[in-house]
């Protein structure tokens, strides 16, 4: 490979880690520490879970570009078989989190809004380790993708000696 294309190559390795480590950052501004402020105490719980209801509604949204950014960028730089491993690990949680778990989360919510009290055991243990999952895959795959790629170690051609 010339000079030119590991260089080209390295540049996309490093916008994958950028899209990745944004994407991570952004989680946990979101998921962990924007958390924080529905337990000020002049917040009513109904209205605290109708904001976390809406904030988090959005932010699932929201976190298709950066999903659909780091498969581009996986695609575009080559990323290794273990980058491209979290990445996987990071779709199946935003999947889960869209298909199974928002749902419920939101079910719960609507309850708790109109007065009542859900139902069973909460979903939101489940949904928060998820979280962490996808930050902690988010992470090692930036990582991973700026290491140098190994080179390629061809096998000796046998046969007769020249």
């Amino acid at each position: 490979m010339s000079s030119a294309r590991r260089i080209l190559f390295a540049a996309r390795r490093i916008v994958f880690a950028v899209v990745c480590l944004l994407w991570a950052g952004a989680c946990i501004g979101i998921s962990f520490a924007e958390a924080e402020k529905f337990r000020a105490p002049s917040l009513s719980r109904s209205v605290a879970f109708d904001v976390g209801r809406t904030v988090f509604h959005t932010w699932q949204v929201v976190q298709a570009a950066p999903a659909v950014l780091a498969i581009l960028a996986a695609i575009a730089s080559r990323v290794s078989r273990w980058a491209q491993g979290c990445l996987v690990l990071v779709w199946v949680a935003l999947l889960l989190q869209n298909a199974v778990l928002l749902p419920m989360l939101e079910a719960r919510a609507q309850t708790i809004i109109a007065g009542g009290v859900p139902a069973g055991a909460s979903p939101h243990a489940f949904y928060a380790a998820l979280e962490v999952l996808k930050v902690l895959a988010l992470i090692v795959a930036a990582v991973l993708s700026l290491q140098p790629p190994r080179p390629i170690v061809r096998p000796e051609k046998r046969g007769r000696p020249s």
